[in-house]
């Protein structure tokens, strides 16, 4: 069965051996016919529709809850990308139900063709707590020879840093499946062990916009050959990171090091340690408590009033809920108060017999912006950012008054800003996300 939800295309099967039936199809026409409706009728003006398109809550009932789906989410480049999903027993399609995005380990064995395997990326040792607790779970599979992995960059020397576009199709399949299941948009989460947790954590760095938080097992708080991972934009979300102190694969020193060095700025960050463990080992089931403490705890703030974004020159991640970096200047020096985020650390190569000391990140030279807002007033800071802009709503500002916004100690704007329908409808559709609803957007370029 074929559902085509406004740009997307899902296949829709029963899963592994359940006998359910495939999930209602929401047809592109219903879908689309629906908000377009709201587009093209006059008498609705932009403070409606977005408060329309805010309740919109136009869901199909499920014959059978309790268990999973496969989904084949159809990406333009590299076809149907296999995920699971597992719809709770007490889901709704009435009612908004919290969602983890659960990335598997492992990631250079894991093929497509391996998702009726169960045990290749269900995890039921972190699955299972987050399923008896009623989350939507999806398990997305990665697979290295297609290019869709999430725990670095495995690309062939030579030519310009290619990005990887693993976390755009990540954010990209969140966002479809919000318009097949109810999703509540301010509680997705991040989630993953190993790989997973690398990859749970480049999402908050990546594409933060979508979650609420980060729940990473044994990660190595980088992406193997990635040299745009700018660790400093998790501060934008609450993360809690877990480690074993007897994991060979991840060491405890270097993590420790990590951790000490994020929490001189980021006081979202909660770290927890299990003496005795190995990489996977008890300490994930021991722990399961704990990270559905930290998940309950943390609602998404898609209008928080302060955001850190660092990214690079022609980036396809340069946004963070309401700012986007639209050009960077890494050509220009770095303004003075901007260093970059530097781990030194020693690693023994064995066949030379010798120990090394290197950068643990090694970025490419950043464009970064430190942005806050308060009584109707956006504050900027800058440094290598050639062009940047503002994503505006009433739940934000007081939209009969003036905004001003002020960069780099300059007054730029300074006017009042009208809701956009057009804008609007627009928006929705690229991320079908019902509490992040922007009315319009004020473009800048940086002087």
């Amino acid at each position: 069965m074929r559902i085509q939800i406004l740009i997307f295309s899902f296949f829709v099967l029963p899963f592994f051996g359940f006998a359910q039936k495939d999930l209602p199809e929401l047809s592109k026409s219903q879908n689309s016919k629906i908000i377009d409706r709201i587009a093209a009728d006059k008498t609705i003006n932009a403070e409606q529709t977005a408060k329309l398109l805010a309740g919109y809550n136009q869901y199909p009932a499920l014959n059978k809850t309790g268990c999973n789906y496969k989904f084949y989410y159809q990406d333009t480049i590299l076809g149907a990308i296999p995920l699971r999903v597992y719809v709770p027993a007490n889901y709704k399609n009435t009612q908004r139900s919290a969602c983890v995005f659960q990335l598997h380990g492992a990631v250079s064995v894991s093929k497509f063709n391996l998702i009726d395997s169960l045990a290749d990326a269900d995890e039921g040792i972190l699955a299972d707590p987050l399923k008896a607790n009623n989350y939507i779970v999806i398990q997305p599979l990665a697979d290295k020879s297609k290019g869709f992995t999430w725990g670095g960059i495995f690309r062939k020397g030579g030519g310009p840093y290619q990005f990887n576009l693993t976390y755009q199709r990540l954010a990209n399949i969140v966002a479809a499946l919000k318009q097949v299941l109810n999703i509540d948009d301010n509680r997705v989460y991040a989630f993953g062990h190993s790989d997973g947790a690398d990859g749970a954590i480049g999402l908050g760095v990546y594409e933060p916009s979508q979650f609420a938080a980060v729940v990473a097992y044994n990660t190595m708080f980088k992406n193997l050959f990635a040299h745009d991972y700018y660790i400093r934009n998790i501060q934008n979300r609450s993360l809690y990171e877990v480690h074993s102190d007897r994991d060979a694969l991840r060491r405890i020193d270097v993590n420790r090091q990590i951790i000490d060095s994020i929490k001189t700025f980021d006081n979202r960050i909660s770290y927890k340690e299990y003496q005795g463990y190995e990489h996977w080992d008890k300490h994930l089931a021991i722990d399961a408590p704990n990270a559905d403490k930290f998940m309950k705890a943390n609602i998404r703030d898609a209008y928080q009033h302060t955001i850190f974004l660092e990214t690079t020159q022609n980036s396809p991640y340069n946004s963070c809920d309401w700012l986007t970096v639209l050009k960077a200047d890494t050509i220009s020096p770095s303004t003075n108060w901007y260093k970059p985020f530097e781990i030194t650390y020693r690693y023994f190569v064995e066949r030379q017999g010798v120990w090394y000391t290197d950068n643990y990140y090694q970025p490419l030279k950043s464009a970064v912006v430190k942005a806050s807002y308060t009584n109707n007033v956006f504050t900027l800071q800058t440094s290598c950012a050639a062009e940047v802009a503002l994503k505006i709503s009433p739940k934000m500002v007081d939209l009969t008054k003036p905004i001003k916004v002020i960069i780099n100690g300059k007054e730029v704007y300074n006017k009042a800003v009208a809701a956009d329908k057009k804008y609007i409808v627009n928006n929705f559709k690229s991320n079908f996300d019902r509490d992040a609803i922007w009315v319009n957007q004020l473009n800048f370029k940086v002087e």
